[in-house]
């Protein structure tokens, strides 16, 4: 298949056939030629991965050593090093990366990085996250704080309107201990009892907690 070619002429059983692939085809890494006449199969022959845009210029500028024939292509299930440059590295303490042929497709080799820099990423990570993460403490302890406050003052405000001659009755009994509360005249005149014969001309009542 693809283009394999083998000798002509008569060829026993018991012998070896050279197989031959079309141009831009090879046989898998792990397959080998001759093989048997007789053999139940014969290898495939698979599109080979070229190295041609991968020139000295072009690895320079992906800081990856220049430590590849280019020349050469690579066949099927085929593996290739690539190491990076001194001072950079392709992750945390990786300076060297693997790529694999299969059936004519490789993987379009990655530049290297500057060692530090993705700590530095990593950091910078960390920190807007704890950023956030204060802000949001922040904010919280804030609502608490205000639905806090504003129970607390209900509480004031009830107590507040409670009527201050049941208030005074009341302190006066021992039986309850309320907060003060200062009436004026119009209010004071306006909650008296009525007494026949009794003017009132002020009331100043003062009740302390």
């Amino acid at each position: 298949s693809s283009g394999i070619t083998q000798s002509t002429g008569n060829i026993l059983s018991s012998e070896y056939v050279r197989l031959v692939c079309s141009d831009g085809y090879d046989l898998a890494i792990e397959e080998s030629s001759p093989v048997l006449c007789n053999a139940e199969s014969y290898p495939t022959c698979y599109e080979v991965c070229s190295l041609e845009q991968y020139t000295p210029t072009e690895l320079e500028n992906l800081y990856i050593h220049d430590d590849i024939d280019h020349t050469v292509p690579l066949r099927h299930h085929e593996k290739i090093k690539v190491t990076c440059m001194v001072g950079y590295i392709y992750g945390e303490d990786q300076p060297v990366k693997e790529y694999q042929c299969n059936a004519g497709t490789l993987a379009e080799f990655t530049a290297c990085t500057a060692e530090g820099s993705d700590v530095l990423t990593t950091v910078i990570i960390c920190i807007i996250v704890l950023g956030v993460a204060v802000i949001l403490l922040f904010l919280f302890i804030i609502v608490q704080w205000r639905k806090k406050k504003q129970a607390s003052y209900d509480i004031k405000k009830a107590r507040a309107f409670s009527d201050p001659i049941q208030n005074m009755a009341a302190m006066e009994a021992g039986d309850v201990i309320v907060p003060k509360v200062n009436l004026k005249l119009e209010e004071a005149d306006r909650r008296a009892p009525s007494c026949p014969g009794l003017s009132i001309s002020r009331i100043s009542a003062s009740i302390t907690i």
